[in-house]
């Protein structure tokens, strides 16, 4: 497991203009300047789409100086845009202890790498595994508006993260996943496909230097995102989740969204999100989840060893004028989880747990998490509240009541014992397990 310093792995986006020159920018610089191009979260989706070509040949070789100087693929060091794009590449690629260099015009730039998706890419072409790794990374940070946006990305077992970076950034906002080297149409290439088209490589490439990508090229980029859970409740935790809207269903940002991640995805780690991901029929375990930083009047809590444990921002004798948002934790596997949201949203993630009981009421909005519980029992009521539950893979899984003009959906797929038990108004049977009581099916 990598582990990665946390000022690292937060990935702090600032824009370049606020600590260094940009790159493309005009200046005095010696011949030796090493100009190291700070981290920013500013990859927009047009701008993989329209270097996906790019991508296509780069894979055919070992990342170096040398082999970014011929043909297209030059030109992810000749402009600017392709230097934005090989900064991330090189981010999500190389370990955190190695680099590329590159020059141009007689300027060096330097790309530091961090996570080591493809550590090996400087000494050959990537795998397919590394394709899809490097992929997931780059497509998370896609950003729409092209602003700075701190982002915490994690992969199980492959990008962690610290105890603080997780208490910092506790909002879920998405999973990404794919393969920006190819297109569905072209399926993913093997190391043999990889070497028959090295051989061409280099017509290929004068050929295609000057060219433009088509629209129907940027139709076909196999990148896909899906939602960690609901976007207004992740709003009021995070202000700027409205900065980032490549999960959802947006003009806005051309990537392909999958709906809710518990619908498309396998499995469900607490603090690291979903990942086992399907999209258009294929399987990807190379996935990445980005949280963001937590609003600074969020109420955290957590239950810590296992004894029962009590769950309340808004406490009657100790904070009775708390209305803010709330982010409850307790998915240790042996402890009984009692949580009350009684104001303002919350956030329940008791994934993995023996027991857990969650009250929600007087208007309060709340998304819960009980996928592989033994038992997990919620009661929603009261006018204006909002209640989402998420018993995949539970043993017992219900909402023991829906009452007062409150609003639920429960998701059963893969449950043993899963229902909405009463619902005071009109229940609903949806698609794929999932069960509605006064409220429209997703």
């Amino acid at each position: 497991m990598r582990t990665q310093p946390f000022v690292a792995v937060l990935l702090c986006f600032v824009l370049l203009s606020a600590c260094r020159d940009d790159p493309g920018a005009g200046g005095d610089h010696s011949a030796s300047v090493e100009q190291d191009l700070e981290s920013r979260n500013r990859v927009i989706l047009n701008r993989v789409i329209l270097n996906r070509v790019i991508l296509n040949r780069v894979i055919l070789n070992s990342l170096s100086d040398e082999n970014l100087s011929h043909g297209s693929v030059s030109k992810l060091k000749k402009t600017e845009e392709g230097r934005d794009l090989l900064l991330y590449l090189v981010r999500c690629a190389l370990a955190e202890d190695d680099s590329l260099t590159i020059t141009h015009k007689g300027e060096s730039y330097q790309f530091p790498g961090l996570m080591g998706l493809a550590a090996g890419w400087t000494e050959g072409a990537l795998s397919a595994t590394e394709r899809r790794w490097v992929s997931a990374c780059l497509i998370g940070h896609v950003n729409a508006y092209g602003v700075s946006v701190e982002l915490s990305l994690r992969a199980p077992g492959t990008i962690d993260a610290s105890e603080d970076e997780m208490a910092a950034f506790p909002v879920y906002e998405a999973t990404f996943f794919g393969d920006i080297f190819t297109s569905p149409s072209e399926g993913s290439n093997t190391a043999a496909d990889n070497a028959d088209n090295a051989d061409n490589a280099d017509n290929a490439d004068n050929a295609d230097d000057d060219a433009q990508p088509s629209e129907e090229n940027a139709a076909q980029l196999t990148a896909y995102a899906c939602l960690g859970g609901a976007p207004d409740i992740a709003m009021a935790h995070a202000p700027s989740r409205s900065l980032r809207v490549c999960a959802d269903p947006t003009p806005d940002c051309e990537l392909p969204t999958l709906g809710y991640c518990r619908d498309v995805c396998e499995t469900y780690i607490s603090g690291f999100g979903w990942t086992d991901c399907w999209a258009e029929g294929e399987f990807y375990a190379e996935t990445t989840s980005g949280f963001l930083r937590a609003d600074e009047g969020l109420c955290q809590q957590s239950c810590d060893g296992d004894d029962t444990c009590l769950l309340s921002c808004a406490d009657e004798m100790f904070n009775p004028d708390f209305s803010g948002g709330q982010i409850y934790s307790c998915d240790a596997a042996d402890i009984f989880c009692i949580a009350s949201c009684e104001v303002g949203t919350c956030s329940i993630d008791a994934s993995g747990s023996h027991l857990v009981a969650a009250f929600v009421d007087d208007g309060a909005q709340a998304e819960t998490i009980c996928t592989d519980t033994s038992a997990c029992i919620l009661e929603c009521r009261g006018d204006d509240t909002s209640c989402e539950l998420d018993c995949s893979d539970a043993n017992v899984c219900r909402i023991n009541r829906c009452q007062g003009g409150a609003a639920c959906l429960i998701d059963c797929s893969g449950a043993n014992w899963c229902e909405i038990d009463d619902c005071n108004g009109e229940l609903k049977a949806c698609a794929n397990g999932v069960f509605a009581c006064n409220r429209d099916c997703p």
